[in-house]
């Protein structure tokens, strides 16, 4: 099997006999690395594999530590579902500014893994597993994740790190991908963001998962996952809910590179779910949206308010000028509606959607200076008293309170009638949901902020 073919199994059948699969790298240079895992099962062993890579630089992924530790090539197999670190081979071309990256063809030999694979997760520390695509045909992440909602957070990152010595390569190592859609980061110079993970993981693929606690510890692979597609490159796009998204790249003359995605989607809400990926801060610079104290590099929202006020994180180690770009939109953003970055900072209110926006920053962590608005004359969420950064919006049901700003503590929903319908006390978190029942009436909702501040809202269920 060429590069980019695929073997489609639907029964769980038993294969036998020993066949070839060949599947091309991203184009990378002799320092860099890629995640592979084999769609075959036999006796191959990793310098088998890639006989040509240096002995101490293959890899697997220590859970217990969130580092890389060396295997030893010549006795460690691939195994279904498992995934390696391995550095391109010692002669491969080397970094240079006026030589461009080259593919290498991996050739995996042995028999076609078929049916469900199901892998040991480790729930140490923080919990994150290496793990791969185990078919000779490519799966979607949709239904890797739907599978496996309780086992894994919902997040998928691969990896794209640039190892080579160029100049300004500070940006993060992996890329993401949620239900949201995905984020880059360079794979080639630090402007090409080429290889965004957007639905399709390709054969051969290794990506990092997250354990969820009280799961039974076994990620299921299964033929219901596994697709036809013949995309030349190791992430491709997928057809997906309807969305509005937008891609915010935050970058320096050096060429620090960082990218966030907000994603308007019913199936989302703005509170933490598996929509959201959270960053791993693995980059020098980065801008992220800010949930709950927290970075989230991919962020869904439910659908969209042009009310809707979305705080933002920066963070570099080094001071200078930096440009936010809005660098690609879909759905309502592409037919024009307005994205207005708000800098609390220097007082300015600038639409994306017109032009980048440059500022100055000191080295450091801010999350609080940068918002994203979609009406030059919202109020940031501690600009006044009187709205307090508080949405209140319907979804499946449910009335949603989410406050930008302050932690939620009590929230005591009224009816006409001044009687007590729902209240929640010590919420401490930053969104509520509470369910509407079937009642067609106006409820009033007195919502008191960590802060002391107390307004009222009415909705109509």
């Amino acid at each position: 099997m060429e590069s980019n073919s695929n073997l489609l199994q639907t029964q769980n059948e038993v294969n036998n006999g020993i066949i070839t699969v060949k599947r091309n790298s991203s184009p990378l240079y002799r320092l860099d690395y890629t995640m592979w895992g084999s769609p075959l099962y036999g006796s191959q062993t990793l310098q088998q594999f890639s006989p040509q890579t240096l002995a101490d630089r293959f890899y697997i992924y220590n859970t217990a530590t969130d580092l890389f530790n060396t295997v030893p090539p010549a006795t460690t197999f691939f195994s279904a579902g498992q995934a390696f670190l391995i550095r391109m081979r010692n002669n491969h071309v080397s970094y240079s500014v006026t030589t461009a990256p080259q593919t290498w063809t991996g050739i995996f030999t042995g028999t076609p893994t078929n049916g469900p694979v199901s892998v040991t997760l480790s729930g140490e520390k923080n919990g994150y597993n290496m793990v791969a695509n185990p078919y000779a045909s490519t799966i979607e992440a949709i239904k890797l994740l739907q599978t496996n909602a309780a086992e894994i957070e919902g997040t998928l990152y691969f990896w794209r790190r640039r190892n080579s010595t160029e100049p300004g390569n500070t940006s993060a190592y992996y890329a993401t991908y949620t239900s949201a859609g995905g984020t880059s980061v360079p794979s080639g110079s630090p402007s090409d963001t080429s290889a965004t993970p957007n639905g399709i993981i390709q054969v051969a693929q290794g990506f990092l998962v997250q354990k969820k606690a009280g799961g039974t510890g076994q990620l299921i692979f299964n033929n219901a996952m596994r697709t036809a597609d013949n995309e030349n490159q190791f992430f491709r796009g997928a057809k997906a809910e309807d969305r509005s998204r937008i891609w915010l790249n935050v970058t320096n003359t050096a060429g620090t590179f960082g990218q966030t995605l907000i994603a308007y989607m019913d199936s989302a809400d703005n509170g933490i779910d598996r929509t959201d990926g959270k960053y791993l801060g693995d980059g020098t610079t980065a801008l992220t949206s800010w949930v709950n104290d927290s970075e989230y590099i991919i962020q869904g929202r439910a659908p969209f308010q042009t009310s809707d006020i979305v705080p933002l994180h920066f963070r570099t180690l080094t001071a200078g000028i930096y440009t936010i770009t809005l660098a690609e939109k879909d759905g309502i953003f592409a037919n024009g509606q307005a994205v207005y970055i708000k800098d609390k900072q220097n007082g300015t209110t600038h639409n994306l959607q017109q032009s980048p926006y440059s500022f100055s920053s000191a080295a450091g962590a801010f999350s609080s200076r940068f918002e994203i608005v979609y009406a030059s004359g919202v109020l940031s969420a501690n600009d006044s008293a009187a709205g307090n950064g508080i949405l209140l919006f319907k979804q499946n049901g449910e009335a949603v309170i989410r406050s930008s700003e302050m932690n939620l503590e009590l929230v005591e929903v009224y009816d006409m009638n001044g009687r007590l319908v729902a209240n929640a006390r010590n919420i401490h978190a930053r969104e509520l949901r509470l369910p509407l029942g079937q009642v067609n009436q106006v409820l009033i909702f007195r919502i008191t902020t960590a802060d002391g501040v107390t307004i009222s809202k009415k909705m109509v269920n």
